[in-house]
């Protein structure tokens, strides 16, 4: 199958780590031998297994879920910055925490990247660890360390860092969200929109309990207010 349709050498196979031996050595042995050829393919990435708490996910341990389980309360991307977290190589262990870690991580990215003011080139030390066998924990290690850079300066390197952080994001599939839609949805807010500003308005006038018992209401829906010197802006929890 893989001459038909990649030829007697081909660039890259892939497979569990637990296919190493016997069955890619075998593979190597029969595929070399028929073709009279020094290699089958050029790169092998054996990948690591997916753990629930510690365990190998299976049905016959009843620790098996499916990516549309874990959509039902999470965006698409949390689940791809959770996979990219760990190394190919390396066993995944999901737990509980694992996705909402991730969306935590992903909110504090959507956050610095609303000062992202135009593209501009992804960062080498991003590529750089790309280059290094797919080390995408240490690539994310730098989207880390830009994020810390855009909330500790301010000004044009403020937005210079912004602007590295989402394309090197994006070069790694992730932050391709508008920040607003990342944080509120891609619905109509008007209802929630319109409880912010009785909220300003309360505020203004001093009527704080007012204020406060709209808040209430706010929070119970799941929103966060976050007031700030340019106004009022709500994310979703």
């Amino acid at each position: 199958m893989s001459k038909a349709y990649l030829g007697e050498t081909f660039d890259i196979h892939g497979g569990g780590v637990d296919l190493v031996f016997p069955h890619h050595e075998n593979e190597i042995a029969q595929s070399c031998c028929a073709h009279d050829t020094e290699r089958m393919a050029m790169v092998w990435m054996h990948n690591g297994h997916l753990m629930v708490n510690g365990e190998k996910m299976s049905k016959s341990l009843g620790n098996f879920f499916t990516v549309r389980d874990i959509l039902a309360n999470y965006p698409g991307e949390a689940i791809r910055f959770a996979f990219l977290s760990t190394h190919y190589r390396q066993p995944i262990d999901w737990t509980d925490s694992t996705p909402k870690l991730a969306k935590a991580a992903l909110d504090r990215f959507y956050k610095a990247i609303e000062y992202a003011n135009s593209e501009t080139d992804v960062a080498e030390s991003v590529i750089s660890a790309l280059e290094d066998d797919l080390n995408t924990p240490l690539a994310i290690s730098h989207l880390h360390e830009l994020t810390n850079t855009v909330f500790k300066i301010t000004g044009a390197e403020q937005i210079q860092a912004a602007n590295t952080l989402k394309a090197s994001g994006q070069f790694l599939g992730l932050l391709n969200i508008e920040s607003k839609i990342w944080f509120q949805g891609d619905v109509d807010n008007e209802a929630i929109d319109k409880l912010v500003q009785e909220r300003i308005e309360a505020k203004q006038s001093k009527n704080f309990v007012e204020a406060d018992r709209i808040r209430k209401i706010l929070i119970d829906q799941g929103i966060t207010l976050e007031d700030g010197p340019n106004g009022t802006i709500w994310r979703r929890s």
